[in-house]
């Protein structure tokens, strides 16, 4: 029996690398706010936090790397690849729980809020939108649990996938229940639309049956997807802009008003949003890889962080409302 070579890297690592690189990511873009405005003020980040994410993205780095060497000299020969992966997971969870209990319990809390709590904070949001980028990641995580497993679990993929939104709807509805603005109802809609299309997906990728069979009905299913699809991107490009960003504003005359003061370039964040957008539109349809798929929405959502948390901090400090006038009208 050879050896696999160590740049040969088993599927169940994929979620691991990008949950690194996303912390690795998150912490980078921390660095970069906390020098133009006052985080902590927005979400109770202060800069021990900074020294903990980096020595957080640096040991799940080496603990991937270790897991690799050590399955890959001493036991490919005794384990299998389902042992493999168990085995991955479970070190995994007890050595970053282990390192970092309170950053765990803290995340904990705040996923427990997001789901039962009856107040949305904005960590909760940027938390929960991150989520939603990373929706394919935990559906990866699932089906790789579930191989373990003699069960059929095919058809809940999609409803895995759905969960980030689905609490993200959650807090809208909550939001709305709140303050009865009518913002929070078309936000709703925004991710309310979202998870059909989800479903729609999972029935109409490439390698399905249902894609080798275009039949009367796949075909209408098809169509479908095309039209939910581009319904959905486009509400959400349009909401990232006016209502996350505030880059294209309805001032009190009616009268559309484009903000140029930006630090991290709105045009070029604009254009980046919509090519990486089209860019997963069309990986769907084609033969990219899932691994330059991923990158780009998580480079797309690091974007979208960037000019959140600017906005956010532009409403703070100069006691600015939502800018589009119509949705401020109570219902």
């Amino acid at each position: 029996m050879m050896m696999r070579p160590l740049y040969s890297v088993p599927d169940y690592y994929t979620p691991l690398i990008y949950l690194c690189i996303a912390i690795c990511g998150w912490t980078l873009i921390l660095t970069v706010l906390h020098k133009r405005m006052d985080v902590h003020s927005i979400i109770g980040t202060s800069t021990s936090n900074l020294h903990t994410l980096s020595y957080m993205g640096m040991s799940l780095f080496l603990i991937i790397i270790t897991h690799r060497i050590v399955v890959n000299l001493l036991l490919q020969y005794y384990m299998t690849s389902t042992q493999c992966s168990l085995l991955c997971y479970s070190l995994t969870t007890l050595l970053m729980v282990g390192l970092f209990p309170k950053d765990t319990i803290r995340f904990i809390r705040c996923i427990g809020r997001s789901i039962i709590s009856h107040h949305v904070y904005f960590s909760d949001v940027i938390m929960v939108d991150v989520l939603i980028s990373f929706s394919h990641v935990l559906t990866s995580i699932f089906t790789g649990l579930m191989d373990m497993t003699p069960y059929a679990y095919h058809p809940f993929i999609p409803c895995i996938t759905s969960l980030p939104f689905i609490i993200r709807l959650r807090q809208c509805c909550i939001e709305y229940t709140n303050t009865s603005s009518n913002r929070h109802v078309l936000n709703a809609l925004k991710y309310a639309t979202a998870i059909p299309v989800l479903f729609l997906s999972h029935y109409t990728q490439q390698g399905d049956p249902l894609w080798r069979r275009i039949g009367p009905y796949e075909f209408n299913m098809l169509q479908l997807w095309y039209l939910s699809v581009m319904i959905t991107n486009m509400m959400a490009f349009t909401w990232d802009i006016t209502m996350d960003w505030g880059i294209i504003q309805l001032n009190s005359n009616q009268t559309i008003v484009i903000r140029k003061t930006s630090q991290f370039g709105s045009i070029l964040a604009i254009a980046l949003n919509a090519v990486l957008r089209l860019l997963k539109i069309y990986g769907h349809m084609s033969y990219l890889p899932s691994a330059y798929l991923n990158m780009a929405e998580i480079t797309r959502r690091g974007i979208w962080v960037l000019l959140r948390f600017e906005y956010e901090w532009i409403k703070k400090t100069q006691r600015i409302d939502i800018p589009t006038v119509f949705m401020d009208h109570k219902l």
